[in-house]
């Protein structure tokens, strides 16, 4: 492995390799996750500097996989499918997408994911040492349903607490389709919190990984990895903002056309 601030392409993918070899077939004998990178590569990088260019490199990918998904047509094949990802990569960023062999390593890594296993990388991602000086970040536990208390009542309930009527051909219509509305209705709410809860899990993991990263990344903020560390954090919070808006606005619109 070579030695300095730049960077080659058989370094980034030999982390990214030994990355995916320990965290999916296991071999680390006890050794923290970036002790055994370290040893399984060997060269003069440290750990911890492993560890960090591990994190530019996965933000990138985790980028490049959404869009990815963004430009995913049946009717293209999967180059063609990777250059129009690349191309979405260089117009919204503006830069090149550094890491294709590396993403090419990970894609199909069950615990680096893609878009759709965001809440499951997150959790297995960054696991840096914590130093002695400091104190070990909490774990981020599941968020509690902030809806828990506002459940819509269910047709049964609302049956039973109705008044009673006289069965008619008429009114025994009508109940049911009262009572098919409701469910619908019901259906869509439920619908509507699970989409949020699971827009809130998966902000409070981004949140924990950014958390511990900038940790990292601090002790050293001047170094060109540092400063390019944050200046990539700065353009994904942009990102993230704007794709949660979106959600929510498309969230919002299917269920009022539901409704309709």
């Amino acid at each position: 492995m070579g030695h300095g601030k730049k960077w080659r392409v058989a370094e980034d993918e030999a982390v990214a390799a030994a990355y995916v070899a320990l965290t999916t077939t296991g071999g680390r004998n006890g050794a923290p996750l970036w002790e055994a990178v370290r040893d399984r590569i060997g060269g003069v990088r440290s750990a911890r500097a492993q560890q960090n260019r591990w994190i530019l490199i996965s933000q990138d990918i985790k980028v490049f996989m959404r869009f990815l998904t963004e430009v995913e047509d049946e009717e293209m094949g999967e180059e063609e499918t990777v250059e129009r990802a690349r191309d979405v990569f260089r117009e919204r960023m503006g830069r090149e997408f550094e890491f294709l062999s590396c993403w090419r390593i990970v894609k199909d890594c069950s615990k680096f994911g893609g878009q759709g296993q965001a809440e499951t990388t997150t959790k297995h991602e960054v696991q840096p040492p914590v130093p002695a000086a400091t104190e070990p970040p909490r774990v981020a536990s599941e968020p509690s349903p902030p809806y828990a208390e506002v459940e819509p009542p269910s047709p049964a309930a609302v049956a039973t607490t109705a008044s009673p009527t006289v069965a008619t051909p008429g009114s025994e219509e009508s109940a049911e389709q009262n009572e098919n509305g409701a469910t619908a209705t019901t259906a869509l709410d439920l619908e509507f919190v699970h989409q949020q809860l699971a827009i809130e899990m998966r902000r409070k993991n981004d949140l924990q990984e950014d958390e511990l990263a900038m940790k990292l990344f601090a002790e050293a903020r001047e170094s060109e990895d540092s400063q390019r560390f944050f200046k990539l954090l700065k353009r994904k919070k942009l990102l993230q903002l704007e794709q949660q808006v979106d959600e929510l606005e498309q969230a919002q619109q299917r269920r009022r056309q539901r409704k309709s």
